[in-house]
């Protein structure tokens, strides 16, 4: 038998289905705003996966930041459709900038790595901002280069 969803009044609290009792301390919570944007982050793959949507075959993705501490486990997480010429550029300078080689990654014949063999790989990864009122805002990837380059960058005065 089909669980009932629970009755929905807007400006209302839906009815929730009976669960345990339990409370939660929302004090603790944190929001996080969007990372700062021109700064070099150092962050690895903590995400790969590979996926379908209505109009093709997709990969998720998401990048941890390992360096600077400040601001060390914030995560970006995107995706990206493997169904066209755009987009198909940004999974080329994405799987570049982790260290592929560009013979692998140019190929006419491309076999995609698999998830293993991408977890852990560093980039240098700049961010900028994507407003949303409905969803909020949120950091998104603007630019990627190899991981060598943070060095360099993080250096650099803007």
């Amino acid at each position: 038998m089909a669980k009932d969803k629970p009755k929905v009044v807007e400006g209302e609290m839906p009815e929730m289905p009976e669960t345990e009792d339990f409370s939660l301390d929302m004090s603790q919570a944190k929001v996080f705003e969007p990372l700062p944007e021109k700064t070099p982050y150092l962050a690895s793959v903590s995400k790969w996966a590979y996926g379908s949507t209505p109009n093709g075959r997709k990969v998720d993705y998401e990048f941890t930041v390992a360096e600077p501490v400040a601001h060390k486990n914030r995560k970006v997480p995107e995706s990206c459709s493997l169904e066209n010429e755009f987009t198909l550029g940004r999974y080329q300078t994405i799987l570049l900038a982790l260290g592929f080689p560009e013979s692998y990654v140019k190929s006419k014949n491309h076999k995609p790595p698999k998830s293993e063999e991408v977890m852990g790989m560093q980039a240098t990864i700049w961010c900028r901002t994507r407003k949303s009122d409905t969803y909020g805002d949120r950091s998104v990837i603007a630019r990627i280069r190899p991981a060598a380059a943070f060095k360099e960058a993080s250096a650099a005065t803007f």
